[in-house]
């Protein structure tokens, strides 16, 4: 299981787009428990299926996951999308956001299904 976890988190770090990594990971015949590819499938689809929400930095909560990448003012790329947020990576943002460079906001997340409530009362 972690294997196909770690597989797929270096192919969608290099770029490579959620449905091209698990056509990849199928081509690889007898590498992978195809239950559990078939079963990461499922996850990404229930995650493609929820809407990203545009969040200020100070609004980001550990075990959200990021939409988009998070770059500075200036285009450096901090963290790549696809990150679930800790709380170490909510200290590197919030550092970064109170430099004066700051960060591009807002920033894209999917939120879990158990902090969507939450989020959602606060945006009205």
């Amino acid at each position: 299981m972690l294997r196909v976890a770690s597989d797929f988190d270096s192919l969608e770090s290099a770029g490579t787009e959620p449905a091209s990594a698990l056509e990849t990971m199928r081509a690889r015949t007898g590498v992978y428990d195809p239950k559990l590819v078939d079963a990461l499938a499922s996850v990404l689809a229930d995650r493609s299926r929820r809407e990203p929400r545009d969040l200020r930095a100070d609004e980001l909560e550990v075990g959200m996951v990021l939409a988009a990448d998070v770059r500075t003012t200036g285009g450096l790329k901090l963290l790549a999308k696809g990150q679930e947020l800790t709380s170490s990576l909510l200290e590197r943002i919030a550092n970064y956001a109170r430099m004066a460079s700051g960060i591009q906001e807002p920033v894209q997340v999917y939120v879990p299904a158990e902090q969507l409530v939450v989020v959602t009362a606060d945006a009205h």
